[in-house]
């Protein structure tokens, strides 16, 4: 939900520097907030046998999308 806000308030208000960094920082924190809250999520409610492929997917695709923000800013 902070994303999606902070997200929405950049795009309203995105225009001057000040709305951009303030949104730039909600959206870190609540990026900081999913990195340790979804694997204990995940932790919590999977079963035993498939825990740990699971939070291997998580981890994997945290990953890809760091790649991938990578990949875009290039060009």
């Amino acid at each position: 939900f902070l994303i999606i806000l902070a997200t929405v308030f950049m795009i309203i208000e995105g225009r001057q520097g000040l709305p951009q960094i303030i949104g730039r920082l909600i959206c870190g924190v609540a990026g900081g907030i999913n990195c340790s809250v979804i694997p204990t999520y995940i932790n919590e409610i999977a079963p035993t046998k498939i825990r740990g492929f699971l939070n291997g997917i998580f981890n994997t695709t945290v990953l890809f999308g760091i790649f991938l923000s990578y990949v875009v800013s290039v060009g």
